[in-house]
């Protein structure tokens, strides 16, 4: 008798739930009914992704969770020349997203999203959301001053690239100026949002000499999101790097070798710094 009255109360307490949202993505949160969601920081022109629950909070006849179908973006809610495209129906995790016009203006802006249960009629959760919009979402450094290689072999630079907004992005780091167009080269990077990535990005030298190279970041999404900084590139014959890395740690030679390659090695080092 004892379990019956308890599981009664539990029924009851499920039945009186009222529906709600799970948001798993950009933030963590449960909204309700005409509640307001804070997204956080996008960049204009960068594609924001809203991420939620199937659970309704809701339960059927048989006490289990009903689910929703569909997240849905009101279009007639958003600030002019943003675009949004709704989730596809019955994911488990459903993902809607919002595009930021290329054109907006650091800001704070608001839109709204609702649920949708079709089969099984849950009342659809309306819920604001809000977001500011910055041209300062994201952060490059080039860890080292200057690398040194030799002619015609990679120079490998650390980067890292933050992403300090609500919405994932994609990066294309190249060199602005500095060097000759022929050694020109450019990688691009994913990073997620509110994290960051170290990277490493190479050159390949063919002439000697010393250069100021002057590296970007650019947001493939908005120009304006951009980091760059400034590094130097040291060109030296091949041959004059060997013998200096001749000098550096032990050498797996007979005796009468090593003594003979460290010289090789301490007589570069002394020459060429």
């Amino acid at each position: 008798m004892r379990a019956l009255i308890l599981m009664a109360f539990v029924m009851i307490g499920i039945a009186s739930a009222a529906p709600h949202v799970i948001i798993v993505d950009p933030v963590v949160h449960t909204i309700s009914e005409g509640e307001t969601l804070d997204l956080g920081v996008v960049g204009p022109g960068q594609r924001l992704e809203v991420e939620i629950r199937s659970g309704t909070g809701e339960p059927d006849f048989q006490g289990e969770e009903k689910d929703w179908d569909r997240l849905l973006v009101d279009e007639s809610s958003l600030p002019i020349g943003w675009e949004q495209l709704d989730s596809k129906y019955y994911e488990r995790i459903m993902k809607a997203f919002v595009i930021v016009s290329p054109l907006a203006p650091d800001g704070e802006y608001a839109f709204a999203l609702r649920t949708f249960d079709e089969y099984q009629g849950t009342d659809p959760v309306r819920f604001n959301a809000k977001v500011k919009v910055s041209r300062d979402v994201f952060r490059f450094q080039v860890l080292q001053e200057d690398v040194t290689a030799g002619t015609d072999q990679p120079a490998v630079y650390a980067m890292k690239l933050q992403n300090l907004g609500s919405a994932s992005d994609a990066f294309r780091i190249e060199v602005a100026e500095g060097l000759p167009s022929k050694w020109a080269y450019t990688r691009d990077v994913f990073v997620p949002h509110n994290t960051e990535q170290t990277i490493q990005f190479e050159l390949v030298g063919t002439d000697q000499g010393e250069y100021n190279v002057h590296f970007t970041a650019t947001s493939l999404s908005s120009a304006e999101i951009q980091g760059d900084q400034y590094a130097g590139l040291i060109v030296r014959s091949s041959i004059i790097e060997e013998m200096k890395a001749a000098g550096r740690g032990m050498l797996l030679f007979p005796t009468i070798e090593q003594i003979v390659y460290n010289l090789i090695g301490l007589i570069a080092i002394n020459a060429f710094e």
